[in-house]
């Protein structure tokens, strides 16, 4: 049952609530019908609605207060000059995935479970995602082995939204332990323009180096009301968390539009030597005019390997003055 309560006057929706000492009688005789059940939350007061059910008290936020949380979040950005140089963007997929990425010379979109859309995805300057196997088990199939394109970010198609962390997680309530009540990913999410990724490296990290391996600044402190700033402070100098990794600390970027290798600057690509082995992988790169980082396959779970990637890219950039 749902009560709409606004100032000096009352509606009602299955029930009615009076002005008056009558009303404040009734109200402290249900009081002890509302109760909290997981996920605990409270209701919002925005000065003229409050919406209350019963046996659950359930926090809605206006759009004026999502607003405010991500409104502040991006004014303690504006406070810092960004990060220089602009780190690439990273797409990690399977080699299984890289011979269809060479049938058509582009990286194609796929529907997000979460967004209801099609996407693709990639990482501002770190290989953080993850691939995955059928059965988790360690494994020399070269299928699951991880590639990892990594691109001039200017190149690219227009960034149709960007996040200051990993939105999947968020979507499986990863960091709710860092999150207050009334604070979400949409809280998070940066303007269109490559720009404001830099601003989050400057503002938590300090700098490129500091943001690739994930080494957030100790010395954050945005203004009290800034809620989102300090949450994401929390995360970014966790030190041990059993609920997310690396992609807690690293930048998203959504595309709406493909990736045609012809048109994107590709700067390198992370693989397997086996997998360069291949000749038609070889015609490729020579196609998309690019270089391999080559790191030797062994057994192991796909997961393990985001570390030899992540080691290989790094000594990429440090020669290329990116970190």
């Amino acid at each position: 049952m749902v009560f709409r309560v606004s100032a000096g006057q009352a509606d009602k929706t299955g029930s009615s609530i009076a002005n008056g000492r009558h009303g404040a009688r009734s109200r402290r005789r249900n009081r002890s019908k509302y109760s909290y059940s997981q996920p605990r939350t409270i209701p919002y007061f925005d000065f003229n609605i409050c919406w209350v059910t019963k046996n659950t008290e359930t926090y809605v936020p206006s759009g004026a207060q999502l607003m405010a949380n991500n409104q502040r979040f991006l004014n303690f950005l504006d406070r810092h000059q960004g990060a220089a140089p602009i780190m690439p963007a990273v797409h990690t997929t399977s080699v299984t995935r890289l011979g269809e990425i060479i049938n058509n010379d582009e990286i194609k979109l796929t529907e997000c479970r979460f967004y209801k859309k099609d996407l693709s995805y990639f990482f501002y300057g770190k290989p953080a995602y993850k691939l995955g196997n059928h059965s988790g088990a360690a494994s020399k199939q070269l299928g699951d082995a991880g590639v990892c394109f990594v691109f001039d970010l200017g190149t690219l198609p227009t960034i149709y939204k960007s996040f200051a962390l990993d939105t999947g997680a968020c979507f499986g309530k990863r960091y709710d332990e860092y999150l207050p009540m009334g604070v979400g990913i949409d809280d998070f999410g940066l303007p269109a323009d490559q720009a404001y990724l830099a601003k989050v490296v400057a503002a938590f990290y300090g700098g490129n180096r500091s943001y690739f391996v994930g080494d957030g600044r100790h010395d954050v402190a945005p203004p009290g009301l800034d809620v989102a700033s300090q949450a994401y402070a929390d995360i970014a100098r966790s030190v041990v968390s059993l609920q997310f990794d690396d992609r807690a600390c690293t930048c998203e970027i959504q595309l709406d539009q493909p990736v045609a290798l012809a048109n994107a600057r590709l700067l390198t690509v992370v693989m397997p030597d086996k997998a360069f082995d291949d000749p038609e992988v070889k015609i490729a790169l020579g196609r998309w005019d690019v270089r391999p980082v080559l790191y030797r396959m062994k057994r192991a779970r796909p997961g393990e390997r985001t570390e030899v990637i992540h080691e290989k890219l790094g000594d990429f950039y440090e020669l290329s003055g990116l970190i």
